[in-house]
């Protein structure tokens, strides 16, 4: 009988030790996101732009980035699972939206840029950062 009751307590500390890591590594995930909200996002014509400010001065989406992963990570403060997912989900949608609307301006055609290491960084952690969330959200178990 004993021997059970410690089978169970070795399953529920490795839950929550996997509960703690999927918890730390989106904190982290988020966080470097909104770093890579000031890296070089893209390169046109030798003059490197982050996703943050325009060329002329306008402030871009990368804002919205910024703003959907700092309330990400509040939520996550106060241990609030959906509205999480639901930010990064937002982010991504804002992050896609220009991208796919970049594909299609005629100015991406005529003129040769490239994409800046701030977009590949932004990218990757985007989606690492949606699927730890998702994780989170399907996870029921409440440990933190």
């Amino acid at each position: 009988m004993n021997n059970e009751n410690n089978n169970q307590s070795i399953s529920y500390d490795g839950g929550e030790k996997k509960n703690n890591i999927i918890y730390i590594l989106l904190l982290i995930s988020i966080a470097i996101c909104m770093i890579a909200c000031f890296l070089p996002y893209v390169d046109i014509l030798g003059i490197k732009q982050n996703y943050i400010s325009g060329l002329d001065g306008d402030v871009l989406d990368g804002i919205f980035v910024l703003i959907f992963g700092g309330v990400a990570i509040v939520t996550l403060f106060f241990k609030k699972r959906l509205p999480a997912l639901i930010m990064q989900l937002l982010s991504g949608a804002v992050f896609f939206y220009d991208y796919f609307k970049q594909l299609d301006s005629p100015s991406y055609k005529l003129v040769s840029h490239l994409y800046g290491y701030g977009f590949y960084i932004l990218f990757i952690f985007l989606i690492v950062s949606i699927v730890l969330a998702l994780i989170r959200v399907v996870n029921k178990k409440k440990f933190i």
